[in-house]
C-alpha cells in the first residue's frame, strides 16, 4: 500500500521487505539455539525516551555478555512485535504503554578470533 502511493521508497524498502520475507520462511535465526530471548519493556512517557532507555539496557547486557564469553543477538524484530495483542498478552504487558526490544544470550557454537588490538587515536578525534 505504502509503495503503491510512494514508489520512490521501494529501492530504500526493499532491503528491510526482503528481510522480513526471509524471517516469515526461515525465522529468525538463532532464535531457536539460544538459551534465553530477552525482552526488555520500558513504559511510554514524556518526553518520549523509551527507545534510548532500551537501548542503552541492551548495550549494557552485550556488554556484560561478551565479557562472559556469551553469545549476543540483537532480535530488532521484537520491537515490531510491541503492536502485537497476542504477543503483548503473553508478555502480561498491556497494549500501547510499553515500548519493547530484545536479544538473545547464549553460549556460542563459535568464538570469534580474537581481534588485534588498535590504538583509539587512530580513529578518534580528540578536541581540546
Amino acid at each position: 500500500m505504502i509503495l503503491a502511493l510512494m514508489p520512490f521508497l521501494k529501492k530504500k524498502m526493499q532491503p528491510f521487505s526482503n528481510r522480513l520475507n526471509t524471517l516469515s520462511k526461515d525465522g529468525i535465526s538463532g532464535l531457536n539455539e539460544a538459551a534465553y530471548y530477552i525482552i526488555v519493556a520500558e513504559k511510554k512517557g514524556f518526553p518520549p525516551i523509551e527507545k534510548q532507555s532500551i537501548a542503552h539496557s541492551l548495550q549494557n547486557m552485550w556488554l556484560t555478555a561478551t565479557s562472559l564469553g556469551l553469545a549476543f543477538q540483537l532480535i530488532s524484530a521484537t520491537g515490531m512485535m510491541s503492536k502485537s495483542k497476542p504477543f503483548l498478552k503473553l508478555l502480561g504487558l498491556p497494549e500501547g504503554e510499553y515500548e519493547i526490544d530484545g536479544c538473545l544470550v547464549g553460549i556460542p557454537k563459535n568464538h570469534p578470533e580474537p581481534r588485534a588490538d588498535y590504538n583509539v587515536d587512530d580513529f578518534v578525534t580528540w578536541i581540546r
